[in-house]
C-alpha cells in the first residue's frame, strides 16, 4: 500500500533521511514520465526516464574498440569486450612459411603399452609398441566366453577351490540329502502346502485354501484352538458344551439365512427348568418388539418415537400446558402471559419511558428521535461524499456542518489508499479539492 500525494512536497531545505528509491527488477512500461527514477535490482543500477527511454545514472557510457581486433558493446550502461570472429593482425617469425618444427619432439606411449618415436613435422611417424606382462584383463580387454569363477548358493551348494588359476573345484551340499537320510529343513513346500516357510510352526498354502480331511469323518484337535480369521460352520447344528460364552461382537444376527419377505419371528429364549421359559422377540406379523413373562402371553414394548394416543394418558394436554406455564416468566425487557383457559402463551417487549426504539411494526431503532438526541448531546458529526469523474481536476463538496473547523480525509475508491492533496475550506459549509495532475474516483469524509 502506498499513500498518494497530489501536491508538491516543499522540504524547505530539510533533509530526507534513510530514504530509498522505488525498487523494480525490470524497467516499468506504464506510468512513465520525464524525470522518473527507480533502482533496478537485477542490474544494481539507478535509472532515470528521459521522456523516451530508461538510461542508467553514473555508469560507463562509452568505450571504443579496434576494428578486427577488439569489439565493445554497451547495453544499459554495461560494457562488454570481446574478440571478433576473424582477427586480422601482423605475425612475426617464420610461422607462415615453415615446413617442419624447428626442434623435433619425442612422442611416447606409457602404461600397459609403451613405445617412442621422434616427430619434427616433415613426415608421418610409426610407433613400435610393447604390451606389459599380465596387463590384459579377461572379459574387460578380451571378447568371447570364459569361466571367470564358480560360486555356490548359500545353504544349497558349497564351492571350494575356486577363484585362482590351476585350482581343483569341489562342489558339496550343507547336509546329506540322500533318500535314506533324515535332513533337517527350516521349512518345506509340498505340492502347494508349506510347512515352516511363512513362519515357524506354521502350515500354509502357496495358493488357494487348506483342507483337512479324514477317512473316518472326524478331525479331533486335542489342544486349545485359536481361530484368527472368520469361523464358518456349514452344518445344521452347532453345539457349544461350555458354561461361559464371551463374545467381542456387540451385534448378534438372527435368521441370517433369511431372504425375500420376512415371515419368521426371532428373539432370545431363557430356559427356566421346571418353570415356563420366557422370551424377548421380534413379532414379524405385528412388526414390533414384545416380551412374555409366562411363555404364552406377550406384551408389546414401547420405544422412543412410538406414537401413543393422548387418550391413553389421563389429562395429558392440560398437564403439559400447566408445566410450560409454570416454567415461563418475564423480565424488565420482556413480558410473558399464560392464559390457562385459552391455552396460549403471549410474549411482548417492554420499552423504557425514554427510549429510542419503536415496536409498532416490529422492534426497530427510531432513527429520527435518535439523530435529534445525538445532535443535542454534541456528538461528533461527519459528512461523506464520492468525488472524481476521470475528467475534472477540481471538486467542491458541500458538508453543511456549519463550520470551517473540519478535518478532511481522502482515500482512493479503487485501492483504498490514503490520498494527500490540497484542501481549501471555502466557507463554513463547503471544502474544495484542487487536483491539478490526477483525476481519481475518491471518497472523502
Amino acid at each position: 500500500m502506498a499513500r498518494k500525494f497530489l501536491t508538491h512536497l516543499d522540504m524547505q531545505g530539510n533533509q530526507i533521511l534513510n530514504a530509498a528509491f522505488e525498487k523494480l527488477a525490470t524497467d516499468p512500461t506504464t506510468g512513465n514520465f520525464e524525470g522518473r527514477i527507480y533502482y533496478n535490482t537485477a542490474d544494481d543500477l539507478l535509472k532515470v526516464y528521459d521522456g523516451t527511454a530508461w538510461i542508467s545514472v553514473g555508469a560507463i557510457t562509452d568505450i571504443n574498440g579496434t576494428a578486427n581486433e577488439v569489439e565493445v558493446t554497451i547495453v544499459d550502461g554495461v560494457a562488454t569486450i570481446g574478440l571478433p570472429g576473424t582477427i586480422n593482425a601482423d605475425t612475426t617469425g617464420n610461422a607462415a612459411t615453415a615446413t617442419k618444427l624447428a626442434t623435433a619432439r619425442d612422442i611416447a606411449l606409457s602404461g600397459d603399452v609403451t613405445g617412442t618415436a621422434s616427430f619434427d613435422g616433415s613426415a608421418n611417424i610409426s610407433i613400435t609398441t610393447t604390451i606389459a606382462a599380465d596387463s590384459v584383463a579377461l572379459g574387460t580387454d578380451t571378447t568371447g566366453d570364459y569361466v571367470a569363477t564358480i560360486a555356490g548358493t548359500e545353504n544349497q551348494v558349497i564351492v571350494s577351490g575356486a577363484g585362482t588359476e590351476s585350482r581343483a573345484v569341489t562342489l558339496s551340499t550343507p547336509q546329506d540329502i540322500a533318500t535314506t537320510s533324515s535332513p533337517t529343513f527350516a521349512g518345506a513346500t509340498l505340492d502347494g502346502v508349506t510347512v515352516g516357510v511363512t513362519a515357524a510352526n506354521e502350515i500354509d498354502t502357496v495358493s488357494g485354501n487348506l483342507t483337512i480331511d479324514s477317512a473316518g469323518g472326524t478331525v479331533t484337535i486335542d489342544d486349545n484352538l485359536v481361530v484368527s480369521g472368520d469361523l464358518t460352520v456349514s452344518g445344521t447344528t452347532t453345539s457349544v458344551n461350555t458354561e461361559t460364552i464371551n463374545l467381542a461382537d456387540n451385534i448378534i444376527t438372527l435368521n441370517s439365512n433369511a431372504t425375500g419377505s420376512p415371515t419368521e419371528n426371532a428373539g432370545i429364549e431363557v430356559e427356566r427348568g421346571d418353570s415356563d421359559n420366557v422370551q424377548l422377540r421380534w413379532n414379524e406379523t405385528d412388526d414390533t418388539w414384545e416380551a412374555t413373562r409366562n411363555g404364552t402371553n406377550y406384551a408389546a414394548l414401547i420405544l422412543a418415537g412410538d406414537d401413543i394416543p393422548t387418550s391413553d394418558i389421563t389429562n395429558f394436554t392440560e398437564d403439559v400446558q400447566d408445566v410450560v406455564g409454570g416454567m415461563t416468566s418475564g423480565s424488565n425487557s420482556l413480558s410473558a402471559t399464560y392464559d390457562d383457559n385459552a391455552g396460549t402463551l403471549s410474549l411482548d417487549t417492554t420499552l423504557a419511558t425514554t427510549s429510542y426504539l419503536s415496536k409498532a411494526s416490529g422492534l426497530a431503532v427510531d432513527i429520527a428521535t435518535l439523530e435529534a438526541k445525538l445532535v443535542t448531546d454534541s456528538f461528533t458529526k461527519k459528512a461523506t461524499a464520492n468525488v472524481g469523474n476521470g475528467t475534472n481536476t477540481s471538486f467542491a463538496v458541500t458538508h453543511n456542518l456549519g463550520t470551517r473547523d473540519v478535518q478532511v480525509q481522502i482515500y482512493d475508491n479503487a485501492t483504498y489508499d490514503t490520498v494527500e492533496c490540497d484542501v481549501v475550506r471555502t466557507d463554513a459549509n463547503t471544502v474544495l479539492f484542487p487536483l491539478p495532475s490526477l483525476q481519481l474516483m475518491m471518497h472523502t469524509e
